[in-house]
């Protein structure tokens, strides 16, 4: 879930509007918000709020007033390189150095102005969180973080290996899922490290849980190159390389929330399971994602149909679920008698009747 940090005065109509208004609209679209005076912790204030804007995705700025309180939070935020979306009832407000951002300007004594008011953050937060450093006041530098990603980036891209990995991936009712990966590797050259890349449906939490090295028997230590609002890459680190010709094994665990659009899902009655494009000398000798949905009546009779496979006569079929004491399991696999660098989708699709 996509969180959202409100920065506004405190007391007189704010706190109607914020808690009519703004907050409503935000959560009917699955975005949590929070505001200063809602944050309750033993701490200093200043350090919770400086957590807070730190852990969420975007920030709403309402700068009427020119507000002392605002004008500290709304620095906080810029200096943690936050997307942030400005609020006014008089452009006057806006310091001339912020107005290169997004803008929305609302007159509460209009005549429902409220309505207008809603639609237009629910639209503009939204657009936000699809390209976030387009509202960031103040342009990332490069770091020596940057540095050290760049370098683990330029070490990856000169490995080969041919590759068997299975997705175990347990979804909710909500959509949500725990994706346990298994791999088994041969290197066919020097490798320091493997690289993940998760991506959800919707914007929300994902959150690497472990990456065990099962060969030595010990967890491994990752580094995050890339995160979005739906997708997260990162880099698993061994303790030592892996040689040429080495065969080694894996496990991955990840929570990603919104990794099925479980409503749009529902009410179109499919959606599509796909496995991007392999670049650079990574082989697979085979892949399979394994579906466990609830085993409730909104996903009886599911099934999934190949729409790209390394064997050209698979694409068409079905496979159907198999129902287990607790889930509907769908067991998309892909394989090849050789290695292969392609991508690869199935259609995961419900009955007609089963649609909403």
């Amino acid at each position: 879930m996509a969180t959202c940090f409100v920065i506004m005065p405190f007391g007189t109509y704010f706190d109607g509007y914020y808690a009519d208004v703004i907050r409503p609209a935000l959560t009917s679209t699955g975005i949590a918000c929070v505001r200063a005076d809602e944050i309750y912790g033993t701490g200093v204030i200043v350090e919770d709020i400086h957590k807070e804007i730190a852990r969420a995705d975007i920030c709403l700025a309402d700068v009427t007033g020119r507000n002392p309180n605002v004008s500290y939070e709304l620095g906080m935020a810029h200096a943690l390189r936050k997307p942030v979306l400005l609020l006014t009832q008089d452009i006057a407000d806006v310091p001339f150095d912020y107005r290169h951002l997004r803008l929305i300007s609302y007159d509460p004594k209009l005549f429902g102005w409220e309505n207008d008011f809603r639609r237009r953050i629910v639209q503009t937060v939204i657009e936000a969180l699809k390209n976030p450093t387009a509202n960031l006041a103040l342009r990332p530098t490069p770091t020596d973080e940057d540095a050290m990603r760049q370098h683990l980036a330029n070490i990856f891209s000169a490995t080969s290996y041919d590759l068997e990995r299975t997705n175990q991936i347990y979804c909710d009712e909500q959509g949500h899922c725990r994706i346990k990966t298994f791999w088994k590797v041969k290197a066919n050259s020097p490798i320091y490290h493997l690289c993940h890349n998760i991506v959800s449906d919707v914007p929300g939490r994902i959150e690497v849980h472990r990456v065990h090295d099962k060969l030595n028997a010990r967890d491994l230590d990752y580094v995050v190159v890339e995160k979005g609002t739906a997708h997260l890459s990162y880099f698993f680190l061994f303790k030592q390389f892996k040689a040429s010709g080495q065969k080694f094994e894996v496990e991955t665990d990840v929570l990603v929330e919104g990794y099925i659009d479980l409503q749009r899902f529902l009410e179109k009655g499919e959606t599509m399971m796909s496995t991007q494009a392999v670049a650079l000398g990574i082989r697979y000798i085979s892949k399979a994602d394994w579906l466990y949905l609830p085993k409730t009546s909104r996903f009886a009779g599911v099934y999934a149909e190949y729409l790209s496979h390394p064997r050209p006569e698979c694409v068409g079929s079905r496979i159907a679920a198999i129902e287990t004491n607790d889930h509907y399991l769908v067991q998309m696999t892909y394989d090849a008698e050789e290695p292969y660098q392609q991508e690869t989708a199935a259609t995961l699709r419900l009955p007609r009747s089963a649609a909403v």
